[in-house]
């Protein structure tokens, strides 16, 4: 699936990128439920993602949204929608996507990418065995 994204902070010039998303597994893939969601959202012109009601979805609705699910699940830390950002980096990373697909996927023009990717607590106290 390719979806055109007419601008970004990312995308100084307004000139606008694609953003590949691949089939992904049952019951995560993001395609399957993108296609879903078209279905009851309709061909209407606008932005990708509307309420019922017409209105656009804002970036702070989704992070209070997001703040809201992560209390609900107990997770501490301060999270902002930003935070796709870095999950996303730091999970590619850790399933050893090669940096320059990190950085494609983010539509990173530096290496900036990598101060996104955090690494486990556990992968760090591994290292003292490869180490010795």
């Amino acid at each position: 699936m390719r979806i055109k994204i007419k601008g970004s902070k990312t995308d100084l010039f307004r000139k606008g990128c694609l953003i590949h998303i691949g089939v992904g597994r049952h019951p995560l893939c993001a395609v399957h439920a993108l296609m879903t969601y078209l279905v009851l959202r309709g061909d209407a012109p606008g932005p990708l993602f509307l309420f019922q009601s017409g209105q656009p979805l804002s970036c702070s609705v989704l992070t209070d949204w997001l703040r809201q699910v992560m209390v609900s699940a107990r997770i501490p830390g301060n999270f902002s929608s930003h935070s796709f950002r870095i999950g996303a980096a730091t999970v590619a990373a850790r399933n050893g996507v090669p940096d320059h697909l990190i950085q494609s996927m983010g539509r990173w023009s530096s290496n900036a990418y990598q101060l996104y990717i955090r690494t486990p607590s556990d992968a760090l106290a591994a290292l003292s065995k490869k180490l010795a």
